[in-house]
């Protein structure tokens, strides 16, 4: 039958469950190689390599790898939109999206006050998410992973968290904001900005 808007097929529907152990397949035992490579991660032979699978058995093995052994991951992908549908796919099996995409940086070469900061907010939000472990699976483009970032400890001496309904002494967070990379400009239209109304 044809696929109408707000359905779902039914290999969308049966991938999670044998994915989760929920559905078991008769006459399909569990792959020789699957299990080479669970015990190979479970006893740190790195690299552990698996070839010859299609898209959406790349993403049904890293979720079943990622239920099964419960330990955090990178998957490196050629590029950023072979890491973003391998993301995509993985998270359709996870109830929560915790799989996220680091991306590469967009580099400008001219002085620009019209440069966007989005790729940069955009990698120093899954850091801080897997600094704090709120995620465990991240994939990443060969580029992505190749370019600098700022590190884990001086990530963690910047960073900071504003509540609603808390005082803060206006010269020091100001201080802490242009510390943290944050711009100071007269009308915020974009990430990575702040303006100081009132005072």
């Amino acid at each position: 039958a044809g696929k109408t808007e707000g359905s779902m097929d039914a290999g969308n529907l049966l991938k999670p469950m044998l994915a989760r152990g929920e559905l078991h397949c008769i006459g399909a035992p569990p792959l020789n190689e699957y299990r080479q490579y669970i015990e190979g991660v479970e006893k740190s032979q790195f690299p552990v390599v698996l070839t010859g699978l299609s898209g959406v058995h790349k993403a049904l093995m890293i979720y079943a790898s990622c239920v099964n052994l419960d330990v955090p991951a990178l998957v490196l992908c050629p590029d950023e939109a072979a890491a973003t549908r391998l993301c995509e796919d993985v998270n359709a099996l996870f109830e929560d999206n915790r799989a996220l995409v680091y991306p590469a940086r967009d580099f400008t070469y001219r002085d620009a006050d019209s440069v966007s900061h989005e790729y940069e907010q955009a990698r120093l939000s899954v850091l801080g998410k897997l600094l704090k472990g709120e995620t465990t699976l991240v994939f990443c483009s060969v580029e992505g992973l190749s370019q600098l970032t700022i590190p884990p400890q001086r990530y963690r001496e910047l960073a900071f968290d504003i509540a609603s309904g808390e005082e803060y002494r206006l010269p020091e967070l100001i201080e802490r904001l242009i510390g943290a990379g944050y711009v100071r400009a007269d009308q915020v239209d974009g990430m990575c900005q702040f303006s100081l109304r009132g005072g």
